[in-house]
């Protein structure tokens, strides 16, 4: 393969990590990720594992073309994997956090 083609193959590795980091750093600074969907966390879930899969086959075949291919699926996987944790730890919290102002308006009623 040409060295151009294997320089936009690592290219789009950096725009896919550049392109979900911003996701990122507005669910940590407002705390939330009630707008993204459990379905599209897990379609990119799952897209990411076909790219690994489909990369990997080039790796088995002795082709290293297919290393980009892994690359721009494993990174995806850890942002989004990333994403999913902070939507679950920021429910629980919101959950806990609604649960003690509910006990303490109880206790300033009675």
């Amino acid at each position: 393969m040409h060295i151009t083609f294997t320089i936009f193959g690592y290219l789009s590795i950096v725009m896919g990590l550049i392109t979900q980091l911003p996701q990122i750093i507005t669910v940590i600074k407002y705390r939330s990720a009630k707008n993204i969907s459990y379905p599209y966390i897990s379609f990119i879930l799952i897209d990411c594992i076909f790219y690994i899969i489909y990369g990997t086959g080039f790796l088995l075949s002795n082709n290293y073309d297919g290393i980009p291919i892994v690359i721009t699926g494993i990174i995806p996987f850890i942002i989004t994997s990333i994403l999913l944790f902070l939507k679950i730890l920021f429910k629980i919290l919101k959950r806990n956090e609604t649960s003690k102002n509910l006990e303490l308006e109880n206790k300033i009623e009675e």
